[in-house]
């Protein structure tokens, strides 16, 4: 995914020799967002599986 912000300027600025009315900035996001989802959600299992053995154990505890 391309993340792109687009300038019309009132006024113009000089780049170089040439005076632009129009400026542009541009970055490239993608592949680091998806494995961090990925990441994240493998994670989350895990938790809540250790969570749920967790409660078990002291329900477990409680009872004895």
């Amino acid at each position: 995914m391309i993340i792109l912000i687009h300038f019309h300027l009132k006024h113009a600025i000089v780049f170089g020799k040439r005076k632009q009315t129009d400026v542009q900035f541009y970055t490239e996001v993608g592949e680091l967002t998806t494995d961090l989802g990925k990441h994240r959600n493998m994670h989350d299992r895990d938790d809540i599986l250790a969570e749920q053995v967790r409660c078990f154990l002291l329900l477990l505890l409680l009872n004895i």
